[in-house]
Formats: C-alpha cells, sequence, structure tokens
C-alpha cells in the first residue's frame, strides 16, 4: 500500500494521485474553495478529493470534522445531502425502547436533567419512559450499552451482528453515502458532570456577552455547527 499525507491548502495537494481511500481530517476547517480562477484544481475540498478516487476499484471518501459555522461547514453541508444520517441508539435499561442520547434543554422533557449549579447531579432521561439514568449505569463494566446505529431518514440500521436491514429486519445493501453524528457524552473518557459544568459556564459568558464558551461547547462538545 501507499500512504499520501498532504496540506489540504494547495490545490496541487489534489493533483495526479489517484487513490482507494480519500481522508479528510477536520474537513471543516478547510477553505470554502481551493485554488484560483487560473487554477484548473479550484474547487471546493471535498469534491477536488474525491476527484482522486476516480479509476479507483472500490473508491471511498471519509470526512470527519468537528462542525463549524452554519452554512459553512464543510461536514454540515455533506452530511446533509447524503442518502441518509445515522445516530447510535441505546437501549433503555427501564422500558428497553431504544433512543439516542441528547443533549434536551429546557423546552423538552428527555435528554440530559440536573439540578442547577450541580452537575454532579446529571442523569439521561429517557424520551419514551421519562425515566433516567446516570452515566455508571450508561457504561456498565465501562463500556457503553449496546445499540445500533439507525437512520433518521430510512430507519435502516446497523447492529451488534454487522449486517445492515431495514426498518423491518430484512438484510439490504449499506445507504451509498452516509452521515454520521457523535457527541461527547458518547465517549468513555468524558464525564456528563464535566458536560454540564462546561455549559453553564459558557451560558454564564453568553449572558455576559461572551459567545466564544458556547460557540465551543455547540462545536467541540454538541458536535453541531454554531
Amino acid at each position: 500500500s501507499v500512504l499520501h499525507l498532504l496540506g489540504g491548502k494547495a490545490a496541487r495537494a489534489y493533483r495526479r494521485i489517484t487513490v482507494a481511500v480519500a481522508i479528510l481530517d477536520e474537513w471543516t476547517a478547510f477553505d470554502q474553495t481551493i485554488g484560483g480562477s487560473k487554477d484548473k484544481s479550484a474547487g471546493s475540498p471535498g469534491t477536488l478529493a474525491k476527484g482522486r478516487l476516480e479509476g479507483a476499484p472500490y473508491p471511498k471518501f471519509i470526512g470527519g470534522s468537528t462542525p463549524g459555522i452554519k452554512g459553512l461547514c464543510h461536514v454540515s453541508r455533506a452530511c446533509e445531502d447524503s442518502d441518509d444520517e445515522v445516530d447510535y441508539l441505546i437501549e433503555c435499561p427501564r422500558c428497553e425502547a431504544e433512543h439516542p442520547l441528547t443533549w434536551g434543554g429546557k423546552e423538552v422533557m428527555h435528554g440530559f436533567k440536573w439540578e442547577a449549579g450541580k452537575p454532579e447531579t446529571v442523569r439521561h432521561m429517557c424520551p419514551h419512559c421519562r425515566e433516567s439514568i446516570s452515566q455508571a449505569e450508561y457504561l456498565p463494566g465501562g463500556w457503553p450499552l449496546t445499540g445500533a446505529w439507525v437512520c433518521r431518514r430510512s430507519g435502516r440500521r446497523f447492529g451488534a451482528d454487522r449486517i445492515w436491514r431495514t426498518a423491518d429486519g430484512t438484510p439490504c445493501r449499506p445507504p451509498r453515502t452516509l452521515g454520521v453524528h457523535l457527541w461527547a457524552a458518547y465517549s468513555p473518557q468524558r464525564t456528563w458532570a464535566s458536560i454540564v459544568d462546561e455549559f453553564e459556564k459558557a451560558h454564564r459568558a453568553l449572558q455576559e456577552g461572551d459567545a466564544g464558551p458556547m460557540t465551543s461547547f455547540t462545536n467541540e462538545t454538541l458536535g453541531q455547527a454554531w
């Protein structure tokens, strides 16, 4: 195999080579357009990178990134344009219904709930039965609860058996293009209490006129475009 490690700023990085897999890391940090009016390689970094896959027998493009600003975020636009988007759904230990981990908010009954000023009290409330679980219950033995990747639009799923299935359980082909969303709450390396603490501090800063911490919280922790 041959591995090419290239910067994403220069148009020349997108020329000449043909690869089987093209990966753009921190895609949203790339310029909106690569090259200039006199450069034959001018275009979006995603389009130019996919052009390097032409001729590959089994081409694959992977674009991973922390989201950025709405309307200017490469990875958010790609997810919106993909055949489908998936979330990781866990099975509620109380009612056994599937649901994703979500941030929630004051206006909804599910998601993260805690006593104001006490991040250590945080629990995640199921949208179905309204019962809650702690992070320790989400990570029995240090590993996340068994779940499945489920498509938002079609209901197709990829579970523990590693087979793509339709919503009714029939084996099927995977989507041709797929957007994947994960945020910090799923990670065993991040405590839910620290997420709430970060939000409370960012919320206070926002009330004082500083949007920087909340922007970082939205992009880095929630995995959403600001």
